[in-house]
């Protein structure tokens, strides 16, 4: 038997009986490892002194096109399960993704949008060197014909948890949308301080789209992200913190003086 052993040989032992295979066996493998043997096993996959910097986690493969399929740091580990490709990222999410296909909602749930081993939540979206923007949560949107004016809304869930709800509402044949806790509900969203039939999402004529409370118990708020126009026809609530304000305009109406 050879002192050094390649990685492609076959180990033979020959003794005249079993007791001794397992005794030749024992005293090759027990024996002190060379230099060489040592420098070659750190250097196999899963050494303790490996640098795989530039290597994805997943697929094992370095770093291919950096403006489509671009290696990155999505959470907080470090080191060789540090980086990771953006499109196997996408495809280990689509594993996780639970789907509800219907002719007008459409419903995409995620339960642990997070990394398995540093528990940080991933992001939505990364911008790549070139400045462009990439989603890395895929979802199906309406299909349109030639000619169709594509009319639909996509509702994200904005929670503290590693879970992600995402609606796909296809107005192409409908004027409103029912919001809330019922199982009747074409969006349904289970949470305490929502009503059975919370609001509608109702479609003008113009192709504006209005959130309408259905009187709901708590009422319903739009996160305001730019000017508003106050409603002269009737009351304007504005939540600031934990301050409701309530108010109404009222016509002045001049006054003729006599001469």
């Amino acid at each position: 038997m050879n002192d050094e052993l390649e990685d492609d040989e076959v180990i033979v032992l020959r003794a005249e009986n079993q007791d001794g295979i397992h005794e030749d066996m024992l005293k090759y493998f027990e024996k002190p490892q060379s230099p060489t043997e040592n420098k070659k096993q750190n250097e196999m996959p899963g050494g303790g002194n490996q640098d795989l910097e530039g290597v994805c986690r997943i697929c094992l493969g370095e770093e291919e096109d950096n403006n489509k399929n671009p290696l990155f740091s999505p959470c907080s580990c470090a080191g060789s399960m540090g980086l990771i490709h953006l499109d196997c990222l996408k495809e280990w999410l689509k594993i996780k993704k639970i789907q509800r296909q219907g002719e007008v909602v459409s419903t995409f749930f995620w339960k642990n949008l997070e990394c398995e081993l540093c528990k940080q939540r991933f992001p939505i979206e990364i911008e790549l060197n070139n400045k462009e923007k990439h989603a890395i949560l895929e979802y199906d949107l309406p299909i349109y014909e030639a000619g169709e004016q594509p009319h639909y809304i996509v509702l994200e869930s904005i929670s503290s948890n590693t879970s992600k709800v995402v609606h796909v509402l296809n107005f192409l044949e409908e004027d409103q949308v029912s919001l809330g806790r019922g199982h009747d509900i074409a969006v349904r969203v289970t949470d305490i301080s929502v009503s059975r039939c919370h609001a509608f999402i109702k479609k003008s004529a113009l192709g504006f789209y209005y959130i309408v409370d259905n009187q709901s118990k708590f009422g319903t708020l739009s996160l305001v992200r730019q000017p508003q126009l106050i409603n002269s026809t009737c009351n304007n609530c504005y939540q600031i913190g934990k301050t409701l304000l309530m108010f109404e305009i009222e016509e002045q109406i001049e006054k003729k003086t006599k001469m």
